[in-house]
């Protein structure tokens, strides 16, 4: 048997080290622009989820929601569902790891209370969510203090605080699918359901 010159050997090892590292830059990259760069919003899957009375993962495949480019974009979006929909199943979006309301999700909720009479009657149920950044503990912690800054602004705005019901959900379900550590505005919210909540 012939035996493969020592320089033919130590050539082939340095070509798979080199594919070793650039494989490793290209999953790093991947992972890093994930969290700057976010698709383009699919306008028709947004509005397909939007229309539900409760939050579901988005179906894969034609139609399916994908993220956008920020928590502005988000509440703008939803401002206009609620505006073209009273009746439609209103969210806010919250900035990365907070849940302070922002002015555009303040406008989304005086948009609900200005379109709809049943606000104060009927009852609301508050349940926050997060995206999958951070702890499964500490996402639950944030995504009911989402739902809590959402009830004392209800609360400030006249409605009455035994008429408003607090739930967290963390993590689950999200409206975009991402995996773990992902940064993702759609996922970060409240959604606000009226009627009876007891």
């Amino acid at each position: 048997m012939a035996e493969i010159p020592v320089e033919k050997k130590s050539s082939l090892a340095w070509l798979w080290v080199l594919l070793g590292l650039i494989l490793a830059a290209l999953i790093l990259w991947w992972l890093l622009s994930g969290d700057d760069e976010p698709e383009a919003a699919d306008v028709a899957g947004e509005q397909a989820v939007a229309g539900s009375t409760i939050d579901q993962p988005a179906a894969a495949g034609a139609g399916a929601l994908t993220s956008i480019d920020s928590v502005e974009e988000a509440n703008q979006r939803a401002l206009e569902r609620i505006r073209n929909d009273p009746d439609a199943t209103p969210r806010v979006y919250f900035v990365f790891d907070s849940a302070e309301l922002t002015s555009g999700a303040q406008a989304v909720l005086d948009a609900m209370i200005e379109s709809r009479t049943d606000v104060g009657t009927e009852g609301v149920t508050l349940t926050g969510f997060a995206d999958r950044v951070g702890t499964q503990p500490y996402n639950q912690q944030l995504s009911e203090q989402r739902a809590e800054q959402v009830r004392q602004y209800l609360a400030g705005k006249g409605i009455g605080a035994d008429q408003i019901e607090v739930e967290a959900e963390g993590e689950t379900p999200p409206l975009v699918e991402t995996g773990d550590g992902v940064r993702e505005p759609l996922n970060r919210r409240v959604r606000i359901e009226m009627g009876d909540s007891e």
